[in-house]
This record gives structure tokens, sequence and C-alpha cells, in this order.
């Protein structure tokens, strides 16, 4: 099972067990499944078929049958993962309660790299870059946050990301509460070379989606400065508060202290990111959000004491 289905069928079970009014319904049973499971894993769209007419009849219902049309999302995942679209076919176009899915199997499909699904997605009218609500990722955001790509030298996934973005997927579109787009995500989980590739050739913008604070969130951190390097160089604001000048996002985020990337590294206590930012050209005197202290009074705080000193030593230079 997938972590995206698995989510999705915790939350399901337990909607049905706090609902009184058992507007979900109760769950598929195991017997029934495994007989959809089975058809499904056989490509027998025949017996697909029969199932869909004998346990969910009705196809303009949210009860097709006895059971709610959700407990189909095992069935999706399933047919989207291993690329079966005659199975999507027959199990999504008729029931129009389950056009609200499309997102759900477009991202499972993106997992596995199942391309054929998604084309069939897009033909039926799919927005490649939809969100479900203004919380939600799009697809490539969601393969970019699971996804360790090229880190482990997996090319086929590197690949799957480029496909996405060459039929429409936008890496720096973003939702109106929040400055996070598919590059934040990617700075934060990909290889160094794959962002390279992203900004270089795939239109990635260093300059949104917080780069290097997201680029400071990386782990394993062995990486993190070359990251920053690539980021700078392209652009990517050195001595921006968190959020600075996003009017919604500084306000939904107020009661936070935010600070520079200078600030992220010295609370950390990555000295060799501190160091390379202070060499760069980072800003000891600009205050953070909330508190309106230093990038050394962070260091300070957590402990850091080795770092607060660098940053000490570089504020005496100045003078």
């Amino acid at each position: 099972m997938s972590a995206l289905l698995k989510e999705h069928m915790e939350v399901l079970r337990m909607v049905q067990a706090c609902d009184s009014t058992k507007r979900m319904g109760s769950a598929l049973p195991d017997d029934i499944l495994g007989q959809f499971t089975s058809a499904i894993a056989s490509d027998d769209i025949d017996t697909v078929h029969k199932l869909l007419d004998e346990h969910f009849p009705d196809r303009t219902e949210k009860f097709p049958g006895k059971y709610h049309v959700n407990e189909l999302y095992p069935c999706l995942s399933q047919a989207a993962r291993h690329d079966q679209v005659l199975v999507l076919q027959d199990i999504l176009l008729p029931y129009s309660h389950l056009r609200h899915t499309f997102e759900f199997v477009a991202k499972e499909a993106a997992d596995a790299c199942s391309k054929n699904v998604l084309l069939f997605l897009l033909d039926n009218g799919w927005d490649i870059n939809q969100r479900r609500n203004q919380q939600s990722l799009t697809v490539l955001e969601s393969f970019l946050c699971q996804s360790t790509l090229d880190r482990d030298n997996d090319e086929h996934r590197g690949d799957m990301a480029y496909w996405l973005i060459n039929r429409g997927a936008s890496l720096n579109a973003r939702p109106d509460h929040i400055d996070t787009t598919g590059m934040s995500y990617a700075v934060k989980k990909a290889s160094v070379e794959f962002v390279r590739e992203l900004l270089d050739h795939h239109g990635g913008d260093a300059q949104r989606g917080q780069p290097l604070h997201n680029a400071l969130c990386r782990w394993p951190q062995a990486d993190i400065v070359a990251m920053l390097g690539v980021l700078l160089d392209r652009g990517a604001p050195l001595n921006q508060v968190m959020y600075a000048g996003d009017e919604r996002a500084s306000r939904n985020f107020r009661v936070i202290d935010l600070g520079t990337p200078l600030h992220d590294a010295a609370q950390k206590g990555n000295i060799e990111a501190v160091e390379y930012l202070l060499a760069r050209g980072a800003d000891t005197s600009i205050p953070s959000s909330r508190t309106k202290t230093t990038a050394w009074e962070w260091a300070d705080k957590a402990g850091h004491r080795e770092i607060a000193a660098i940053i000490q030593s570089r504020n005496r230079q100045k003078l």
C-alpha cells in the first residue's frame, strides 16, 4: 500500500468509526476487495466490470451500491501504479462521483512513473496543476516532496519529473497563503545536480519558494553548502527574512520568529553553512521578524557558541 493510499484509507476508516449517521458507509469486505485486486492484477477487465456492476451498480451516486464510492480507492491505486489504463477507464469514467479522485490517481501514477495513466487523465480533463484546496500539493509538488530522485542516481524518477514539466506542470506556482513552490521541495529533497538541471533547463526560479531556507532543511546535510552555492549563483535572495514581502504569509506566521538564511543556519548549528553564507555576503545585522534579534543571538540562544563567535568576529571586522 502506498503512503498516499494508506493516509486516505486511515482517514476514511476514522470517519466511518466516528460517524453515527453512516454517511460514509461501511468498509468493503476483504474478500470482495481481494476479488477486485486479483482481477486488476491479471488485467481482467471483464471481471472488474462484473464486480463493479455487482457491488457499485448505480453510476450516478456516492453510494453506487451498498458501499461508498471511496471504497474503490485501493482499486484506483493499484491500477494507477501498474499503468492499467483500461481498468481505470472502466472504473473512473462512468462514475461521476469519482471525478474528484483524478488528483489522487495522478499522484499515484506519477510516483510509479505510470505515464500512460497520466496521459489518460490529461485526455479526460485533468488539470496538471490542480490543487484540491490551498493546503494540498500539485502532482509535481507531491512527486518532488516524496521522491529522493537523483540523490540515489535514479534517473528514471528524474525523467518522470521532466515529463510532467514538459506537459505543463509548474515548478514555480504557489498557493495563495504561502510562498512554497515545486522548487521548494526540490531543493529540500533532490540532488544538487537535479536542482541545477531544473533551474538551468526547466524554468525553475531560484528567487521564489524560499529556496535557501528550504535548502538548510536538507538531510543528510553533507551537500547543503553545494546546494546553497547553486541557488545563490542563480539569484536566490541571501539577506531576506523568510516570507518578507509576502503579506499573507507574514500574517499567517506572525506568531513565529522568522529570520534570514543566516539565522536558520546559525540556529541549526551548521558551521559550514554559516561560514559559507558569511563568505557570500550575508548581513549579520538583520533582525528577525518578531523578536528583532540577530543571527548571533539565535546561535547563542541555541547554545552554538562556536557559531556565535564566528558571527561576532565578522561583526568586529566591520567596525
